[in-house]
């Protein structure tokens, strides 16, 4: 598996709570892709303002319907958890396309 990583921004950390959500995410969505996806390649892109935090992640797995699949369980702690830092997240995937995952919040909001 190759996996592609990119930092943007500050180096300023996020508090505690904010990165364990955000490991405990990262995770979810890693396995998702490891096991489900059976995806090959995977790009993180992080940006980190004074303000907001961006994750960005795309893997070239085998992709899913985004509307039967809303209910399992690893995408519902996903979106449970991004509710908890006061985000938003995007899902998109087609089969045989990957998926892509957004999550964006503000930092002062959560």
């Amino acid at each position: 598996m190759k996996i592609n990583y990119e930092w943007n921004g500050d180096a300023q950390r996020l508090d505690f709570s904010q990165e364990l959500a955000l490991y405990r995410i990262i995770k979810e969505i890693l396995v998702n892709a490891v096991k489900h996806a059976e995806a090959t390649t995977i790009t993180i892109n992080i940006e980190n303002t004074t303000d907001t935090f961006k994750l960005f992640v795309k893997d070239d797995g085998k992709g899913f319907d985004v509307e039967t699949t809303q209910k399992d369980a690893g995408l519902r702690n996903i979106k449970d958890r991004t509710l908890i830092l006061g985000g938003k997240v995007y899902i998109s995937s087609e089969m045989h396309s990957g998926t892509t995952i957004q999550i964006d919040f503000n930092k002062q909001n959560s």
